[in-house]
């Protein structure tokens, strides 16, 4: 009977071993530990600006990103094109509009990441691109072997575009744009440069940029001896 209890100790021995090192191998524990990696996406959304608005010049996009564990960066996209990056809330980035093409639609996106590397992205927010500005735009007469002008004081790199065309008469006689010394030159019947300027048209589509801030002058003229023109011109100008 001893030697059957001396094996049954060893035997239970041996388990009691083998038990303590599969725990030491695969730890349990009630209390938590060993949660799981982070698989959940951060979420984000543009502020600002708006769906379906219209901006102009640098535009600040904002958007807003939350994560159960903590937002690391927020990037910026234009037409799918990445324009930066934020890395602390507000998460803002500037987008400088100037480059782009008046009246076309842009879309807007953001994405969040978290330190896990999940990734959220915001809706599409459009925008459309309104830079050029009125600066003028009427119809009027202009009597024979007279002229007639306006006048806008415009800023250096400013950008000019405009349309002009005779609605009344055969067509417009001369057409001149001035910068002011060389409109003064002008009106005293002295030789004169113009920044840009055509003869016998009877419409012009036309675009140029100011190389100095200066009183710019838009001269229509009409040469027939007899006869009065009815002229029409639509200028807009963009800005820094």
């Amino acid at each position: 009977m001893r030697k059957w209890a001396a094996l049954v100790n060893l035997l239970a021995a041996v388990l009691l071993v083998g038990l303590l090192s599969c725990s030491k191998k695969n730890p349990t524990s009630s209390t938590g530990g060993g949660g799981g990696a982070d698989t959940t996406s951060p979420s984000v959304a543009i502020s600002s600006p708006s769906n379906s608005s219209t901006v102009s010049r640098v535009v600040t996009i904002t958007a807003q990103a939350t994560d159960n564990v903590g937002v690391t960066k927020v990037e910026f996209y234009v037409d799918g094109v990445k324009i930066g990056e934020s890395t602390t809330s507000p998460y803002t980035m500037t987008w400088d509009t100037y480059p782009y093409s008046d009246g076309t639609l842009h879309n807007l996106i953001a994405q969040a990441y978290d330190a896990a590397n999940n990734k959220g992205t915001s809706a599409t927010v459009q925008v459309t691109i309104q830079n050029f500005l009125l600066l003028w735009s009427n119809t009027w007469w202009v009597n024979a072997s007279t002229y007639s002008w306006i006048t806008s004081y415009l800023l250096a790199s400013d950008s000019i575009k405009g349309t002009t065309n005779v609605r009344y008469g055969s067509d417009i006689s001369y057409f001149y744009v001035f910068d002011h010394q060389n409109f003064i030159r002008f009106r005293a019947g002295q030789t004169a440069s113009y920044i840009y300027g055509w003869t016998g048209r009877t419409s012009d589509n036309f675009a140029l940029r100011i190389s100095t801030s200066d009183s710019i002058h838009f001269v229509w003229g009409n040469t027939n001896l007899i006869g009065d023109k009815q002229y029409y011109a639509y200028l807009q100008y963009k800005r820094r």
